[in-house]
């Protein structure tokens, strides 16, 4: 059980099982100062980078209605990361809200600087899924496995993204790249990032919660393939305005290698690229299907969805409490830093609306006709 620190001074150490942490305290001056030079060390290493580059590479996207700018150092990341985000791209027109600096090793040839102490024996262990550490205004994310770092400076607005090879970047970097980084910047905004699918119409959306292999990507997928709207088919982003709306992240859907043949109209947004521990495979959507993908929806309903082997899809009453138990736990697990605000945030929007629990039948056909017959006015 993870006993409770003061926020501020934690180095959490996550392990693969969900809710499994051990967590270590370290003095909040020596933490604070350490993240600091070590952020200030890693941004010099890009901009080593950067300065042996030919020419900078920019990218610019509308986030929730926010700015971002990425920075490449080299190419290495660029066709790995921004096809996920392509259906939010944008010109630079005010200051970014958010600038992200992103490099790898293997390309460049300038490696990572020396991981703070406090790191290094976490690191060396193999089962550890990532190591997060952080103070009142920094927050900094390592994955030994996939050998990625994520950087944020709230009080600069200014991130960094590592990895060692971009060639080895796992199959969820592409589909969902950014994640934490994202999470820690928007959520500043009021605006929640949230383990979730959503798809709708144009008189609103549903929002998908529950574990993974519950549905949500399947029920997405499905009511894409059935030309229905889609806003995202993991992960998307509330604001807890009046009504609650939800905004996309990511234009990409991932399906597990069996489940192609399910979804045939979505055949021509299958991706090649080359990401590794790849056990799923991705679509990005924005070039076949851009006039599908909604960038903002007003939320009407929280379905959680459950398999029954039966052959109809049905709905029942659910509870807020019942949505909360479906999304809270793998949302605060997988986007650690701001448990308490998430957990706040869902609750706001999820008390706000109706709550059903999506009986997913075997007839893939029925779930998208279902959930149009509950969006309709």
């Amino acid at each position: 059980m993870m006993s409770m620190r003061p926020a501020g001074r934690m180095l959490s150490i996550h392990k693969p099982l969900a809710g499994a942490r051990l967590c270590e305290q370290s003095s909040e001056t020596s933490l604070s100062v350490n993240l600091a030079d070590f952020m200030a060390k890693v941004l010099a290493a890009f901009e080593q980078v950067q300065q042996a580059a030919c020419a900078p590479l920019e990218r610019y996207y509308q986030i929730g209605n926010l700015p971002m700018q990425l920075r490449f150092a080299n190419p290495a990341l660029v066709t790995l990361l921004t096809p996920a985000l392509a259906h939010l791209a944008a010109t630079r027109t005010v200051t970014p809200g958010l600038t992200v600096c992103l490099w790898d090793s293997a390309s460049s040839g300038v490696t990572l600087p020396p991981l703070p102490t406090a790191w290094q024996q976490a690191y060396s262990r193999p089962q550890l899924w990532g190591i997060h550490a952080h103070t009142a205004t920094l927050h900094a994310f390592l994955q030994p496995t996939h050998q990625v770092l994520s950087l944020f400076d709230k009080t600069r607005n200014l991130a960094i993204y590592w990895t060692q090879d971009a060639q080895q970047l796992p199959v969820y970097e592409g589909g969902a790249p950014l994640l934490l980084l994202l999470h820690w910047w928007l959520g500043q905004h009021q605006l929640q990032v949230v383990h979730g699918a959503a798809v709708g119409t144009a008189a609103g959306a549903v929002l998908l919660v529950g574990n993974s292999g519950a549905g949500k990507s399947t029920t997405a997928l499905r009511c894409l393939n059935d030309e229905m709207l889609y806003v995202g088919d993991d992960y998307c982003l509330l604001a807890g305005e009046d009504p609650p709306q939800v905004h996309s992240l990511y234009s990409s859907g991932k399906v597990h290698m069996a489940d192609l043949d399910r979804f045939p109209r979505l055949q021509a947004a299958l991706n090649d690229a080359p990401y590794a521990y790849a056990d799923k495979k991705l679509y990005f959507l924005h070039e076949s299907f851009g006039d599908q993908i909604a960038q903002q929806l007003p939320l009407r309903a929280i379905l959680i969805p459950k398999r029954t082997g039966e052959r109809a899809t049905r709905l029942q009453p659910a509870s807020a409490v019942d949505a909360l138990l479906a999304v809270a736990p793998s949302t605060t697990f997988q986007l650690p830093g701001t448990n308490t605000q998430t957990i706040h945030q869902l609750s706001q929007v999820l008390r706000r609306l109706p709550c059903y629990w999506l009986e997913l039948g075997t007839d893939l056909a029925q779930i998208p006709k279902v959930i149009t017959q509950l969006l309709a006015p």
